[in-house]
């Protein structure tokens, strides 16, 4: 019996590696990323596809929730902005019958959200929401599209803030405020355009930029590179659909640098079969990163999150950078994501003490910052970027554990065994998911040993789950990762799922 296991185990093993091999070798072209409502209702509005563009609305229609809303269900904060552009879309267009009493659905919705947007707002609150949503509201009113204002007056005047702070200011190209454009405006400028054609790496940006400069009389060549822009952003959904479109794109520094990342939580960075495609991309990485560090995309300006996954994948990889661009993201304690951002992010001062541990550097403080900042049950939940506290609690136990074999902490390992599903996975919501299932299985791996009864049946029963909701090379399409709405970077997500698969098989033999 136990010698079929292992032969099992070895062909699910061959499996998951030709499959990362796969994903690996994908790399490279922009980055995968699931299509977003917003983004997709905003092009409808502004810059609508040629072709196929029944083809679009009906793909908008059908992301229509039962109870009348957009967006991921069980995550009711990042709903309102898809919903209201959802809304906004449809009102624009008439489509009868179905048009009106989706957009009725929708505004009954939003009336029940009331409770979310009273003083004080939450942390967690969608990227660039205070700009975002305030705008859809006075551009509904303006059309006779009657959206419950009056809730969000909280959010309105955080808006109003936000604005002061960016008026009159110069915005240089792929400037984080460029990637919310369709809401703060400003004046129009052709050096708004990055060298990928996007404006802030936002195809709704880029939309809305592409509409004031149709009527503005520019020229055709800046025209004609928006518009490739935005079908390559469509072509990176995989959705095979005209005009449906991702919430940011490209993502060619964060997809490569957080699978590589992934990989090495998995022990898998140095596996033979995968060195020859890891290779390729540490090389890319190491000649694109610089005394400023890296964002997102090359086209878009340098943040801490990136920078530090960065030169902890050159760190492991045996690259020690000359400089150490992490310090101008430092702040105390703290590392910052973007200098002046509304709220700093956990995970990414995570990713700082993980790099800054890799390379030798002094973390004693910033050490002592993650443990102040874990919850009373041991986990990380207050995350800026995921929906899931399973994200940030696998990245914290990651920068104080990885490479560490006798590091424990046995308040993190009580915490994640007691909120594991009957079933065997784990997840924020009713049912587990394969994405958060596989943040805890690595958060297991680097906690415990198979020689501790608890985290082996742990591990066990997380095992049996992931294996009944795996599928060889289907994409996932759940959408938990924080921007203008919840997103999914696939090919990212995949990596993970396959990595705490292939981790919590071998715990089992």
């Amino acid at each position: 019996m136990r010698n079929e296991l292992q032969s099992n185990m070895h062909t699910l093993a061959s499996y998951i590696i030709t499959e990362l091999r796969q994903l690996l070798g994908e790399v490279g072209d922009g980055g995968q990323v699931g299509p977003s409502s917003y983004d997709t209702a905003q092009l409808l509005r502004y810059a609508p596809p040629q072709q196929d563009l029944e083809g679009a609305y009906g793909w908008l229609l059908a992301q229509q929730q039962a109870d009348g809303g957009w967006g991921e269900p069980g995550h009711a904060l990042y709903r309102d902005v898809p919903t209201a552009a959802a809304a906004l879309a449809l009102h624009a267009r008439d489509g009868g019958e179905r048009h009106r009493s989706a957009i009725a659905a929708g505004i009954q919705f939003l009336k029940g959200q009331h409770a979310l947007w009273q003083a004080p707002l939450a942390e967690d609150i969608p990227i660039g929401i205070e700009l975002i949503l305030p705008r859809l509201l006075v551009e509904a009113s303006a059309v006779g599209l009657a959206l419950p204002a009056k809730q969000y007056d909280a959010l309105i005047q955080l808006g109003e803030k936000k604005l002061a702070t960016l008026r009159g200011a110069t915005l240089p190209v792929g400037s984080p405020p460029l990637h919310s454009w369709e809401a703060c405006g400003g004046n129009l400028s052709a050096a708004m355009l990055d060298r990928g054609g996007s404006v802030g790496i936002s195809p709704s940006a880029t939309a809305a930029w592409l509409y004031a400069a149709r009527n503005g009389g520019f020229d055709g060549a800046l025209i004609r590179n928006a518009e490739q822009y935005l079908e390559k952003a469509s072509a990176g959904t995989g959705a095979e659909i005209s005009g449906v479109v991702p919430t940011v794109w490209p993502i060619d520094v964060f997809e490569p640098s957080w699978i590589l990342h992934t990989l090495a939580l998995g022990d898998l960075l140095q596996h033979t079969e995968l060195a020859a495609n890891v290779a390729q991309i540490v090389t890319t990485l190491r000649g694109d990163i610089n005394e400023k560090g890296l964002g997102a995309a090359l086209n878009f300006a340098p943040d801490g999150d990136d920078t530090a996954v960065v030169m902890s994948v050159l760190a492991m990889t045996g690259h020690r950078l000359p400089y150490n661009p992490l310090r101008k993201f430092a702040l105390g304690n703290l590392f910052l994501t973007y200098p002046g951002e509304r709220n700093p992010a956990l995970s990414t001062t995570v990713h700082a003490i993980h790099a800054l541990r890799l390379i030798g550097e002094s973390i004693e403080a910033g050490e002592a910052y993650l443990e102040q900042s874990r919850d009373d049950d041991g986990v990380w939940s207050c995350e800026k970027w995921h929906a899931s506290w399973l994200y940030p609690t696998s990245q914290a136990i990651a920068a104080l554990g990885h490479g560490r074999p006798a590091w424990r902490d046995d308040l993190a390992l009580a915490g994640l065994l007691a909120k594991q599903h009957a079933c065997g996975g784990w997840g924020t919501g009713d049912a587990p998911t394969f994405e958060e299932t596989a943040y805890a299985v690595l958060s297991l791996h680097m906690l415990s040993s198979p020689q501790n009864p608890a985290s082996a049946d742990a591990m066990s029963k997380a095992c049996q789950w992931m294996l009944g909701a795996y599928k060889p090379y289907v994409r996932p399409t759940r959408a938990l990762w924080i921007g203008k709405e919840l997103y999914c970077p696939r090919r990212v997500v995949r990596v993970y799922e396959l990595v705490g698969l292939l981790v919590a098989s071998r715990w089992s033999l």
